[in-house]
């Protein structure tokens, strides 16, 4: 279980790495704060169609 979780958490890491290169790098525009809430508010109100045991 413990190789498991940090081989993701190193993933995660490596993806956090890359996403930054590019953004940094200007070429690829990140979202705006409201498009982040957005996003949020959808995939919440998604998560609430849910059966309880879903979620």
């Amino acid at each position: 279980m413990l190789a498991c979780q940090t081989r993701m958490n190193a993933t995660a890491v490596a993806e956090a790495i890359r996403r930054d290169k590019e953004l940094s790098s200007g070429d690829v525009a990140g979202r705006t704060h409201e498009k982040v809430m957005q996003a949020a508010r959808t995939c919440s109100n998604a998560t609430d169609l849910l059966s309880p045991r879903l979620r």
